[in-house]
């Protein structure tokens, strides 16, 4: 039996215990915004929480990509932003604040509910096709592009035949 014979089976869960804050924000941040909110998050993340690092990393995820849809790519979040995902994603809904998410698999649970909510929602889609205008402008391109080299290759035979004349 080679290493290569071996094969281990890995969890949602486990991916979120196994990696650090550091490495979801490589993943799923902008080198910039990187930068900007390392301590920030870095603060935010060494509060004690009373949950596992792997229910954090799930706040910082749905934090992140929630960013992202509502306010775009390159918004920069505050800690203010990241202490309400945290309460809504692990709190019930209660004045009481009872944990309501404690372990990994509870975490990509809601985060999986959350995402499947907002698809049939129609919040969250590909797009697969590009808009209309866009082929339109593609094509008068082209057009340009053909009348261009139709007008530089006349240009090119009028030399010629200039050449043929004078000679």
């Amino acid at each position: 039996m080679t290493p290569n014979d071996i094969k281990v089976k890995i969890t949602q869960s486990d991916v979120l215990d196994i990696l650090t804050w550091e490495d979801w924000m490589k993943i799923l941040l902008p080198p910039d915004n990187q930068i900007l909110m390392y301590d920030m998050i870095k603060k935010f993340m060494s509060y004690k929480h009373r949950v596992t690092q792997g229910v954090l990393n799930a706040v910082l995820i749905k934090a992140i990509l929630t960013v992202k849809r509502v306010h775009g790519e390159y918004t920069i979040m505050n800690e203010a932003y990241l202490r309400k995902t945290f309460e809504t994603f692990v709190f019930n809904n209660d004045d009481e604040k009872k944990i309501v998410i404690k372990t990994s698999q509870q975490a990509i649970n809601k985060l999986t509910k959350d995402m499947d909510m907002l698809k049939d929602m129609g919040k969250v889609k590909r797009v697969n096709t590009n808009p209309e205008w866009l082929d339109a402008y593609i094509q008068q391109l082209k057009d340009k592009e053909a009348a261009e080299e139709r007008e530089h290759e006349e240009f090119i035979a009028s030399k010629k035949s200039l050449k043929e004349v004078t000679v």
